[in-house]
């Protein structure tokens, strides 16, 4: 591990690090005062269990333990690493620490504010990969800020400058899939993770139809209804709902939220009903039926064949 000091700021990385297991490390503050009191802690990020922890302090100093009583005499910006050993001898590091010691916090006029702001992403998407979208809040200057984005709320990838868009490929599972983001600003200060909920959903919508219905003292006039079974059709509703009956009509009719279509003044003879549902992640189901009128109607229920 190495560190120099080049007017007055001190850095310390180790670019041996090891990155496959990583634990979790915070401070107490990362603005401080000389030799003013700064508690560092560190924890597993999972399950896994650690039998040491090590902290470089970015000025040649080194202390043991998950929680360490610490302070620095000399101002300067100090990158503090914590390492670990876990029970089976592997190696583990957290993200740095940014530790900002000024003679002078309350003149310094810097901010130690964590960076606000929020994350969307679409409804409901059938693609592998998705736009991300994050906005600061009002008044905060983008100058500066950092992001980075996680599909578990643990592991993140690497720091990057604040961009309003960011393209997150998903996990391979489908069903509600729960993202995050972090923001920091130039300090370092780190913000509460930003949460946003997507359906990841490839399936098309799987619709049945029903038999077509007509009154024998309307024998001309019959409806058709049909059943839509989707991923996220309860949560999220329906994007497109249409039908057509083929030799009827010559485009698409909209169904708007109902699920039936009603034909008045047909003709006897055999008829090809289609319908066409499309979910909120775009996938299209499209299924077609039979429709027999028979003039004079001799029954009041007419069975709908479908292909």
């Amino acid at each position: 591990m190495t560190y120099g000091q080049e007017g007055g700021i001190v850095s310390n990385i180790n670019s041996e690090a090891p990155t496959p297991a990583m634990i979790n490390a915070s401070a107490s503050a990362v603005v401080v005062e000389p030799n003013q009191a700064l508690t560092l802690q560190a924890s597993a990020a999972d399950d896994t269990e650690i039998m040491q922890y090590r902290w470089d302090l970015g000025d040649g100093r080194e202390v043991g333990g998950a929680e360490a009583q610490v302070s620095y005499s000399e101002a300067g910006s100090y990158v503090v690493w914590a390492q670990a050993v876990s029970a089976a001898g592997d190696p583990a590091v957290a993200e740095p620490l940014h530790i900002l010691v000024t003679p002078r916090v309350a003149e310094a006029n810097l901010d130690t504010t964590p960076p606000e702001g929020t994350l969307q992403a679409p409804v409901a998407t059938a693609q592998p990969t998705v736009t991300l979208r994050l906005s600061l809040a009002e008044g905060i200057a983008a100058t500066g800020i950092q992001m980075r984005f996680s599909s578990d709320g643990q592991n993140y990838s690497a720091w990057e400058a604040f961009a309003a868009e960011r393209v997150w490929s998903l996990a391979e599972d489908e069903g509600s899939v729960a993202l995050f983001a972090q923001l920091r600003n130039e300090l370092g200060v780190i913000a509460t993770p930003l949460a946003a909920v997507l359906l990841y959903d490839t399936t098309p919508p799987s619709i049945t139809l029903g038999p077509a219905l007509n009154d024998p003292e309307q024998p001309r006039e019959v409806s058709i209804s049909w059943a839509v079974e989707d991923l996220g059709t309860e949560a999220h509703g329906i994007l497109g709902n249409e039908y057509q009956l083929v030799g009827v009509d010559t485009d698409w009719q909209q169904a708007g939220a109902e699920q039936v279509a009603t034909y008045s003044n047909l003709q006897a003879g055999t008829y090809v009903l289609k319908v066409r549902v499309t979910d909120q992640a775009g996938n299209v189901g499209l299924v077609e039926g039979q429709v027999v009128v028979d003039i004079p109607a001799h029954t009041t229920y007419l069975p709908l064949v479908q292909r």
